[in-house]
């Protein structure tokens, strides 16, 4: 009886020999799925929307820098108010408990998996424009006004009536 059980655990091996290297690799696999992994503590809660940083001063300066270059514009200087400063929206994950009748709504913003702890962004919504003053050496010119107007228009969204151009002094 013992030789029947040998001789067929010496097939099994010998079937199994054929496997040899994809089965080292499965049990490597599975060895490193146990072993135990360090839980980073996670980062403090962010808020759910939080303000972009939105440089106005270098956005009316490279808006200038473009305007600059519409012919016979000459000098110019763009001030641009704003509407609202934009704001960033994080990925969050809510869910509903109910405790003694009660329900308890949590709400917790979603990080990456990666050695950093970044909060996973879900929509990030531009700032948007009040209107626009451009001042300008060649604003006397009825052409050069429409093309900065055209041009401002397409840059920040904003229709003419929010947009105005006028003649520099000296």
């Amino acid at each position: 009886m013992a030789l029947g059980v040998n001789k067929t655990a010496s097939t099994v091996l010998q079937k199994l020999k054929k496997f040899k290297y994809p089965l080292i690799v499965v049990l490597i696999g599975i060895v490193i799925l146990l072993l135990p992994t360090k839980r980073e503590e996670q980062a403090p809660q962010q808020p759910v929307s939080e303000k972009t940083s939105f440089d106005r001063t270098g956005e009316e300066e490279r808006l200038a820098a473009i305007l600059r270059q519409v012919d016979g514009a000459g000098n110019v200087s763009v001030m641009l108010t704003l509407q609202d400063g934009g704001c960033t929206e994080y990925q969050t994950d809510s869910q509903t408990t109910a405790r003694d009748g009660s329900s308890e709504l949590r709400t917790e913003t979603v990080f990456s998996g990666g050695s950093q702890a970044a909060a996973l962004i879900c929509r990030v919504k531009e700032p948007s424009y009040r209107g626009a003053v451009v001042v300008s050496g060649g604003a006397g010119n009825a052409q050069v006004r429409l093309d900065l107007i055209r041009a401002v228009a397409c840059l920040t969204g904003l229709t003419s009536d929010k947009i105005t151009v006028l003649k520099m002094k000296g």
